[in-house]
């Protein structure tokens, strides 16, 4: 099964997380399509100034891997830079946020895995 750059079902999330903006998020494939314990395998694009608000996993953890742009990334409270070809993982339990304070876009891969 592929899905080709230009397919996914594309949804615009307004503040999402409580974020300033609109996220772009690409589903690359939508629960079913896969056998796996993932909730969610999706592309985000956030342009300059937009943001997921910082939330908390519970009963799921996401990963996080950074494909294009520079973006500040706050980790359980802690603030660091991402770049493209940084990956991030945030357990149940804890939280994270995502700013891109730049002047260019940025764009990540972004999948959710539960227990079942």
């Amino acid at each position: 099964m592929v899905c080709g750059a230009k397919e996914g079902n594309v949804t615009l999330r307004e503040h999402m997380f409580g974020g300033e903006g609109t996220a772009e998020v690409r589903t690359l494939f939508e629960k079913g399509a896969y056998h796996g314990h993932c909730r969610l395998m999706a592309e985000l694009t956030l342009k300059p100034g937009e943001s997921v608000g910082q939330h908390t996993h519970e009963g799921d953890e996401e990963l996080i891997y950074m494909l294009e742009g520079t973006c500040r990334y706050e980790d359980n409270g802690r603030w660091t830079e991402l770049h493209a070809g940084d990956a991030a993982l945030t357990r149940s339990g804890e939280s994270h946020e995502i700013c891109n304070d730049s002047d260019n876009t940025v764009r990540y891969l972004a999948v959710v895995l539960t227990d079942a």
